[in-house]
This record gives structure tokens, sequence and C-alpha cells, in this order.
């Protein structure tokens, strides 16, 4: 089980030194082995690394964790889980059953690799949405936070809190994944107003 950090190089391309590195090593010890990679990485990678590294068994099973609520949403939650081929699926499949932790099986491994970058990505553009907006209303004059729970009242509506900007790891660096893939105007915009937002903060303090 692979569980490695992963990164984006200068260019914004993703890093995924850490996981070539674990499988390489893995593939001079025991290149028969079943491997999970559990890391967040970029579509493609699963495929890549059974080629360079002579590997056939593999499986994808993104991690996920909330260390605000693991009652709910600590290791064992529901998971989105992907093989390389029918041998990789059953061993995969009973290695996670004796876990508990149960699946959405997907039909493609890289199905399952879209997955943890797009969850991100979303996550992403909805908090960089509520940064711009809390900018409009400073800027306005109007109280954000009156704005945001009176537009929440409506059924389809969840717009986020605006704090001090995206940090952490994850969603900084998964929302870039998925822009070289697409080079999507809509994540470059969101990048750039979550850019604006800090710079703001940091201009106030």
């Amino acid at each position: 089980m692979i569980a490695v950090s992963t990164s984006v190089n200068e260019d914004n391309t993703p890093d995924m030194s850490n996981i070539y590195d674990v499988c390489n090593k893995i593939s001079q010890v025991n290149p028969e082995s079943l491997i999970s990679i559990e890391s967040t990485i970029s579509m493609g990678t699963c495929r890549k690394i059974s080629e360079k590294f002579s590997l056939s068994k593999i499986v994808h099973c993104p991690h996920r964790f909330w260390e605000g609520d693991i009652v709910n949403y600590g290791i064992v939650q529901t998971r989105a889980f992907g093989a390389l081929n029918d041998e990789s699926y059953k061993l995969g499949r009973i290695f996670y059953e004796k876990q508990e932790i149960p699946m959405i099986e997907v039909s493609s491994i890289e199905i399952a690799e879209m997955c943890k970058v797009t969850e991100n990505a979303y996550r992403f553009v909805q908090i960089a949405f509520a940064e711009e907006l809390k900018t409009i209303c400073d800027d306005l004059g109007l109280p954000f936070e009156e704005l945001r729970e009176s537009c929440n009242t409506k059924w389809n509506i969840e717009i986020l809190e605006a704090r001090d900007g995206i940090g952490g790891h994850c969603l900084p660096k998964d929302v870039r994944y998925l822009w070289t893939l697409l080079k999507s105007p809509l994540l470059k915009g969101a990048i750039k107003a979550d850019e604006t937002y800090k710079n703001l903060k940091r201009e106030i303090k």
C-alpha cells in the first residue's frame, strides 16, 4: 500500500517521483506484489508504472480522511476503487474487504485516478467563488456573511465560508493536476481568484 506525498513542479506539472521511487523498489524485491496506490496521482500514472517496472497487479483506491470527524470520515469510509486488470481487481477487492472499507467500484483505473483530483478541484472552485464573492461584497460595502446565509436558505445553494485563502497541501496541488489535463479557463480563474484574495488579506494585515 503506497501513500506517499505527491506534489507539483515549478511549471505546475504533476510530480510523481515519490510514487515511481517506491514502485521501483517494490519491483526489485517482489514484482508479483499486489500494489495499492492510495496517494493522489495524475491520470495515467498506474499504467505508466506498470509498463516502466513490469508490475502487473495494481489497484488505485484514493485515500479519504477528514480529521475533523474521524468517526464518520476516518479511514473506513466509501472510496473509489479501480484496477489495472481482472487479476488486480480480484486481489484488491479481497484486500479492501478485509479492511472493511466500502468501495465504489469504477470501470477503469483511470476513473479512480480522476476521482480524487476532481473532488479536490471542485472544492477549490467552491471556495474560490466564496472568496471572490466576499471581495465583491467588501468593495460594495455589503456584509458577506449576511448575503451568504441568505443565499444558503435556498435548497440547492451552499456558498462556503471565505477564510484566509486556500491552504494546505491537497487542494492547491490537485486543482493544478486537473488543470494540466484540461487547461480549463474556469480552473485557471479559480486559481487566480484565490491568489488575488490571499494577496488582499496580506495587505490588510
